[in-house]
């Protein structure tokens, strides 16, 4: 392999606000950091803004569209990807993996086709392009199991498990409320500010869950209040959500947060952060986030919030749905506060490490087989 600075290039629906966003912005800004050239394509959105300010180039176009006229634009992807003279093309979604995949095949040489595989999608062959690259990184054991066991048939490798990671300078062990964002938040409900905060972080959907902890708030003490993301009005889901709440007669045991962008003094102000989903998540990164500031965490075991919790806080895990174990878990926290010890895993760096070995090692072995 010769030494000269990667092109990469990566493609998604939009960047807007997001784990698989975020992590396209994060690694983009390593690559440059580490030499190589970043480029970015995607819909569009906040992050677009971001890549501009940090002097790396973002292409505009609605890879996100799932219509067939977005088929048009596997042939202009071609051309940029040939332009740009890209050494890999790193994919994150589906739908612009399936026209990243089809504009490579006519390019020769053609560049390394990497897919991250970020969600549990339900399994058809709309989702097999996930893994259908060179090679496939999983985010998670249960999402490198995930693959192996519905799309064998279409992997060249075993999957490459990389757990997300998290820039502990940017989530620091015992970070403290900012006192200016304190003030902001409780200024119409200052009674919260001292009583035990539960906290739901996320947007709020019938997956994430949140609807059958008001049935367990009904019967908890009542110093404990639920913080949730987001306002009444949002949706379908936070507008039954807010109802079943006032038939509950918890309405005044809520606090909506509307969208909130200073996650450290949220993770921070609150006695407690759960994990309450559904369905098994690929990774959850809010968990990861919390923990590493130091927060105890009570999560369903299951899925790759389930791996992160017995790595690094194995006594806040409750069976999935179990909400008298889960009342129970809190109560007791509440009474004896527990203290997550400061961690070394999941770190960013490890995770841009393992990533541009992955790039080094896909290209090293095409170089030798002298793929075209």
């Amino acid at each position: 392999m010769t030494s000269k600075p990667l092109r990469v290039l990566q493609i998604l629906p939009r960047l807007e606000v997001g784990g698989v966003e975020r992590g396209t912005l994060e690694w983009a800004h390593a690559l440059k950091k580490m030499g190589h050239v970043p480029f970015v394509v995607s819909g569009g959105g906040q992050g677009a803004q971001w890549l501009k300010q940090a002097g790396i180039q973002h292409f505009t176009m609605p890879v996100g569209r799932k219509r067939f006229s977005s088929l048009r634009l596997v042939k202009p992807l071609r051309a940029l990807m040939i332009e740009l003279g890209v050494d890999v093309v790193h994919a994150r979604s589906r739908f612009p993996a399936w026209l990243a995949h089809w504009a490579i095949k006519k390019i020769n040489p053609k560049p390394a086709f990497v897919t991250t595989l970020h969600g549990l999608h339900t399994v058809s062959p709309y989702a097999s392009i996930m893994a259908k690259g060179d090679r496939v990184i999983a985010v998670s054991e249960t999402a490198s199991d995930y693959l192996e066991t519905h799309f064998a048939k279409h992997l060249k490798a075993k999957p490459v498990v990389i757990h997300r990671g998290i820039d502990e300078r940017v989530f620091p062990y015992q970070a403290q409320v900012d006192p200016l964002w304190a003030e902001k938040v409780f200024s119409e409900r200052p009674d919260f500010r001292n009583r035990f905060k539960i906290l739901l972080p996320g947007r709020m959907t019938a997956v994430k869950g949140g609807l059958e902890l008001l049935d367990w708030l009904c019967t908890c003490d009542d110093g404990m209040v639920l913080m949730v993301n987001g306002k009444p009005e949002d949706s379908h889901y936070t507008k039954a959500f807010n109802q079943k709440a006032r038939s509950a007669g918890v309405e005044s045991r809520i606090m909506w947060l509307g969208v909130e962008r200073d996650m450290v003094s949220l993770y921070a102000c609150a006695d407690v952060v759960l994990s309450v989903n559904q369905k098994p998540e690929s990774f959850g990164r809010t968990v990861l986030e919390a923990l590493t500031i130091g927060r105890p965490v009570v999560a369903y075991d299951h899925g790759g919030v389930g791996e992160i919790m017995r790595a690094l806080f194995p006594q806040g895990l409750v069976p999935a749905n179990d909400l008298d174990r889960l009342g129970a878990l809190i109560k007791a926290f509440k009474n004896n506060p527990p203290i997550v010890p400061q961690h070394g895993q999941f770190r960013l760096a490890h995770q841009f490490e393992k990533t541009m070995s992955v790039y080094q090692e896909l290209l090293q072995s095409r170089q030798q087989e002298g793929v075209s």
